[in-house]
């Protein structure tokens, strides 16, 4: 569960989690956030419904209203007619009587414009004084004249009637044709009537389909693309078992790699590998320890809290991983949360508005538009009348909102809380990864002592050829032809497992040449199929080659037990190699001269 697959295992869990438990939610919250919007998509239906009607309603009440009051209208505006014309007969007669009135009194002021008062007066003056030139002496005769002139005064009388004819056509004839002009002028703004309606409307759809199937395709769309989501879903549960097996399946693998091949993973120095080093010390041989600075990147402790730069650079790839998987199990739950948040604050503040509509004490039913008319008179305020009567209401009973508000389905935290336990856990796991491994390593330490010791020695004499230069090489192998043919073949083996050493690093030339698993000499490194010779001694990690083997005299130089070798009468092959101290003391003096 430590291990790359096993983390993979808690993150698998977790997205299981979080399918099963945020994101159902997060499709359940959408599903009533669509059937809400269908339902507001309805309701607005409704209320362009409601409004177009409101629009048409006081037209129709309008044309109903004017056929029944087009015929009443009409009989009155004959009765009018008729009065009409009647006045206009009784009007025509009296304006034939003032012309005839008119004719007589401009005969009469034509007899005014003769003045005759004084022509009267100027006549008998003339005739007074033609009467005195013909009489002479008898001019006093003519004094009579002047009694018969105080009849010109009876004139004075016509005089008097021409100032009133005068009068009566500066003042009382031009009021009379004044208010005559100003009643006709009455009548007509009585019955003249501008009646102007100014209107824009315009709506238009252009749908094959209703809302209602709108709304049901919609549904169904939605349920479709879920559904596949939901069993996707479910079909995760059961496929996540199958990380099971995979944990188990890779155990397998490793305990049979770690069994059967000795260089597979074998970086870690043991306990046995120090005790290899300490004899060798104490018989003057070549140790491995202190290992260089490039061992030590290599190769450690088990139990070291250093990790080594593969294990950083793992942790670093694997950490790629994990941080998209952490920032996608975020946004799962960031999304839902904040989906159930959006659909709670509709709820709550339309539920807000509502009250301090209610507060407000606004009228439930308001007025689309309204008509003005703009006149005095009774037929500017018939229409008045007539107008507020037809004044249009939109029906807003029929419009209720709240059965749209979505109820939102609220996140299970506990599930919340799971996910974040796991991611963190993950994270927790990541570092504590390369000590887990190494763990696998005790434990199969601890089962399999045998192949532990195997190992050990694999990696010490693979540490010493690694270590060997070919310069060091090339002065053994002139050495070695000093004893004879058999050390060279020996020596043979030794060089390929120098380059396979040196090229270990390199995956493709390992495969091309081979990877060494053979096991050595504790003491000259050299392998041996079948004549290596074991110490009995359970704590030991002794295997030496027949030569060394004879070296030591049968005498095991790690745990100072006698070796026991079975096949010693049998073998024929037997070499010897027994190289004096003289001759090592000369081999390790050339290899300082070097």
């Amino acid at each position: 569960m430590i291990s790359k697959r096993g983390r993979m295992f808690i993150i698998a869990a977790a997205f299981m989690i979080a399918l099963s438990g945020p994101t159902k939610n997060l499709i359940k919250n959408g599903e009533i956030l669509s059937d809400s919007l269908s339902c507001s998509q309805d309701q607005l239906r409704i209320a362009l419904n409601e409004f177009s009607n409101a629009i048409k309603e006081p037209y129709k009440i309008m044309k109903e209203t004017f056929s029944q009051i087009l015929p009443v209208i009409k009989e009155n505006v004959e009765k009018i007619k008729t009065n009409l014309i009647e006045m206009k007969r009784h009007l025509t007669g009296v304006v034939q009587n003032i012309r005839k009135a008119f004719a007589w009194l401009a005969s009469i002021a034509n007899m005014c414009n003769m003045e005759p008062y004084k022509k009267c007066i100027a006549g008998f003056e003339q005739s007074i004084g033609n009467c005195r030139d013909n009489l002479g002496i008898f001019a006093s005769f003519c004094d009579a004249g002047y009694l018969v002139k105080n009849f010109c005064y009876t004139f004075k009388t016509i005089e008097v009637l021409c100032e009133i004819i005068d009068f009566i056509s500066d003042s009382v004839l031009t009021n009379i044709e004044k208010q005559m002009k100003i009643f006709v002028d009455n009548v007509k703004e009585i019955f003249y009537v501008s009646v102007s309606i100014d209107h824009n409307f315009e709506f238009q759809t252009n749908s094959s389909k209703n809302l209602s199937q709108i709304q049901a395709e919609i549904n169904k769309d939605i349920q479709e693309r879920t559904s596949h989501a939901l069993k996707f879903i479910d079909f995760a549960k059961i496929f996540l078992s199958l990380y099971f097996i995979l944990i188990f399946i890779k155990a397998i693998q490793f305990h049979r790699k770690y069994l059967s091949h000795l260089h597979y993973k074998n970086i870690y120095i043991t306990r046995q590998f120090y005790d290899i080093d300490k004899h060798r010390d104490e018989m003057g041989m070549d140790k491995v320890l202190p290992l260089t600075h490039k061992e030590r990147k290599r190769y450690i402790e088990m139990t070291s809290i250093k990790l080594m730069r593969h294990e950083w650079r793992h942790i670093f790839s694997s950490s790629i991983f994990l941080l998209f998987s952490s920032m996608h199990l975020s946004g799962i739950l960031i999304a839902d949360y904040s989906l159930f948040w959006i659909l709670t604050m509709i709820r709550f503040y339309y539920y807000g508005n509502q009250a301090s509509i209610k507060s407000e004490d606004i009228e439930s039913e308001v007025a689309m538009f309204s008509i003005e008319i703009n006149g005095e008179g009774i037929i500017a305020e018939f229409c008045q009348d007539l107008a507020n009567i037809l004044k249009p209401l939109m029906n807003v009973d029929n419009l209720d909102f709240t059965k749209c508000l979505p109820m939102p389905l609220p996140p299970d935290f506990e599930k919340y809380k799971t996910i974040v336990l796991f991611t963190s856990f993950s994270w927790i796991l990541l570092f504590c990864e390369p000590y887990a491994l190494r763990l696998k390593h005790v434990i199969m330490h601890y089962y399999y002592p045998e192949m532990s010791k195997d190992r050990s020695i694999w990696l010490y004499n693979e540490i010493l050829r690694k270590r060997t230069s070919f310069l060091k090489y090339i002065r053994r192998q002139a050495k070695n032809k000093i004893f004879g043919k058999d050390s060279l073949i020996k020596e043979e083996k030794t060089f390929i497992q120098l380059v396979r050493s040196k090229l270990n690093r390199f995956p493709i030339l390992t495969k091309i040449i081979g990877q060494n698993e053979s096991l050595s000499c504790v003491l000259c490194g050299r392998e041996e199929k079948d004549d290596l010779i074991r110490c009995e001694t359970s704590a030991c990690t002794g295997i030496f080659c027949f030569e060394c083997y004879n070296d030591v005299k049968k005498l095991c130089p790690m745990c100072n037990c006698f070796l026991e070798n079975e096949s010693e009468n049998e073998s024929s092959l037997a070499m010897v190699e027994n190289f004096n101290s003289s001759d090592e003391e000369y081999i390790t003096n050339e290899d300082n001269t070097f």
